[in-house]
C-alpha cells in the first residue's frame, strides 16, 4: 500500500564505442519512495538541488559522471552499466528524499533509506510499483540541474512541472502558503527539455 513515486537522476554520458562521440541521456541513480505525494516531491527536489550545488558535492558528482563516460554501452548494450554507477550521487538523492523535514514526518522518513529504497538503474522503470508519477532530475551540470515530473495519462506519459504534477494528482497548490513557497523556489530550476 502507499502512494509510490520514483525519482531518477539522469546525465548526458558518452556511450562506449559511440562513433559520433555524442553524449546521450543515461539514468545514473534511481530511488523508490513508498509514500510520496502532493508537495513532497517538490520539497525533495529543492533539498536535492541544495545538496547538489554544494561545491564539494558538485565536484564528486561531476567526477562520478566523468568516470562513466565512454565505458558503458547504451541501454541493454554491452558493456552494461553497473546497477549503481554513481554511488555518491545516489546517496544525495536518497538523503533528499528520505529526510524528516520537521513538519510531522509526512514522508515516513524512518522507513526509507539508501539501502532499502535506492533502486538498481538496470531495473526497468515499469518494474517498480507506482501510483503517483515520477521525478526526473538532470545532473549533467551539477551547478545547473533541471527537473521534470512524468505523469501517466492513460497510455501517454506527460512531462510537467511541479505545479502541473500536484494538480494532476488532486493537490491544489495555491491553498497552502508552504506549497506556494516550494513552487516559488522551483521557479529558478529549469525543466528538462528532452528525455
Amino acid at each position: 500500500m502507499g502512494r509510490r513515486h520514483q525519482a531518477f537522476l539522469i546525465a548526458r554520458v558518452v556511450p562506449h564505442g559511440a562513433p559520433d562521440g555524442r553524449p546521450r541521456y543515461r539514468c545514473i541513480a534511481a530511488y523508490h519512495h513508498q509514500e510520496c505525494y502532493g508537495d513532497i516531491p517538490a520539497a525533495a527536489i529543492i533539498r536535492f538541488v541544495t545538496l547538489l550545488k554544494q561545491k564539494e558535492n558538485a565536484e564528486v558528482v561531476r567526477a562520478e559522471i566523468q568516470n562513466i563516460h565512454g565505458k558503458y554501452g547504451r541501454w541493454t548494450q554491452e558493456p552494461k552499466l553497473p546497477e549503481h554507477p554513481c554511488p555518491f550521487t545516489a546517496s544525495l538523492l536518497s538523503m533528499a528524499w528520505c529526510v524528516d523535514n520537521g513538519e510531522g514526518n509526512p514522508t515516513g522518513a524512518e522507513r526509507h533509506s539508501l539501502r532499502t529504497c535506492c533502486q538498481p538503474i538496470t531495473r526497468p522503470r515499469c518494474a517498480a510499483d507506482n501510483n503517483d508519477g515520477y521525478t526526473v532530475i538532470d545532473v549533467t551540470e551539477p551547478e545547473s540541474p533541471a527537473y521534470c515530473h512524468i505523469q501517466s495519462d492513460g497510455c501517454a506519459m506527460l512531462k510537467v512541472d511541479a505545479e502541473g504534477y500536484m494538480r494532476h494528482y488532486g493537490y491544489v497548490p495555491n491553498r497552502d502558503q508552504k506549497t506556494r513557497r516550494l513552487l516559488h523556489a522551483l521557479d529558478g530550476i529549469p525543466l528538462v527539455t528532452l528525455i
